[in-house]
This record gives structure tokens, sequence and C-alpha cells, in this order.
């Protein structure tokens, strides 16, 4: 399904090529964050791009900088509303963000990045975040830090994508990335896991 934009006089390509291009992302994005309902998030992905034409038309347009971050900042608030007018707790531990896998296997049409760096095809940092609980383990991870791995490993984004969602640069990306794995390092002696080392895909 297409974006369903309010309408109004005139070619608005930018616009209309901005959300095209973040359609499947945004998508994605906003149904893990309401736990893989289908179809409340096609109505969160539509009423996120009508709230962010009508931003965008009241001002005139957006900074180049800014207009990722607030479409998916604007997300972020409809996800809320979802849930609250639900009476719903949308609070997940991030320890328990990183499910096997799709239980029904459907990726909707989103091409799938293959992150692995080990044999078995899974990167160590995912690896022990699905099998340590960090609070038990002593460990701390910034928001950032949670923010960057969560839209990067969960997400699929690229490096480029994570750092264009959060306003950040590419180089920030990274630096939060190896920051998280040195800390997640500590659950490695303790949980007798492989080395966490550094993803030599997280250079994309």
């Amino acid at each position: 399904m297409s974006p369903e934009l309010p309408r109004q006089e005139g070619g608005e390509q930018q616009l209309a090529a901005f959300l095209r291009a973040h359609w499947m992302p945004l998508y994605l994005h906003i149904r893990r964050k309401l736990g893989g309902e289908h179809h409340a998030a096609e109505e969160v992905r539509q009423k996120t791009a009508q709230a962010f034409a009508v931003k965008w038309r009241a001002d005139g347009g957006i900074d180049e900088a800014q207009v990722a971050p607030l479409l998916y900042g604007i997300a972020a608030h409809k996800v809320s509303d979802h849930f609250r007018t639900r009476g719903r707790d949308q609070t997940v531990p991030f320890s328990h963000a990183f499910p096997d896998r799709d239980q029904d296997g459907d990726d909707h049409g989103e091409d799938r990045r293959d992150k692995s760096t080990d044999p078995a095809g899974e990167d160590p940092l995912v690896a022990v975040l699905r099998r340590v609980d960090l609070a038990a383990a002593g460990i701390t991870l910034t928001h950032r830090q949670q923010q960057v791995i969560e839209l990067h490993y969960l997400d699929e984004f690229t490096q480029a994508q994570t750092a264009q969602v959060m306003g950040i640069s590419v180089s920030a990306v990274q630096q939060h990335l190896a920051a998280a794995r040195k800390r997640l390092e500590k659950a490695r002696p303790i949980y007798d896991l492989p080395d966490i080392g550094t993803n030599t895909k997280e250079a994309r």
C-alpha cells in the first residue's frame, strides 16, 4: 500500500519520493514496535505519513538533516498513541527485543541483509543479546547504544540509514556499536560465550 497523503494542488515530488524511499523500512520498524501486528502497523504508518506531510507543508519543507529523524519521531509518538488508546503497556525490556525469527517467517517483501560473522550465521553481539540477562550480568547500555543496535540489527538498517534516522554521523553510529560491544564483552566469561569482537560488516 502506498502513502495516503492529504490532497494538495501541485506536485510535491520531493515529499513523495522521500516517503516512498522510507515506506517499507518505516512499516517494518513500526511493526516491530507493535509486536508484529500487521494491520495495526499499516494503520500507524498511514497516520505517521499524514502527520509528516502536514508538518512538511506547514514548514514549507524540512531540512535534509532533520527529515528522517522527524519521520521516525512522529512514528514513535503514533506507536505510543496506539498503545495508550488500547490501555496497553508498550514497555519491552531491551534484552527481550531479540526474537529468534519472525514466527510467520514473512518479511513482507523486504530484502534481509546477512550480517553474520560466524559459521552459524549470527553476529556474536546478537548472540549475546539473545542469551544474556544484561541486568543480572551488571551490563548497562546507553539509550543511544540501544537505539543503534535496534535500528541496525532488528530493523536491519545499514549504518548510513541508522545515522540518517538518528540524525547523527555514520562514524557516531560506529562509535556507539563499538562501545556497546566493549560493554557486552563483560558477559563473555560469565556465560562462556565466544569473542564478541568487531563485526566486519559494521563498516557498511
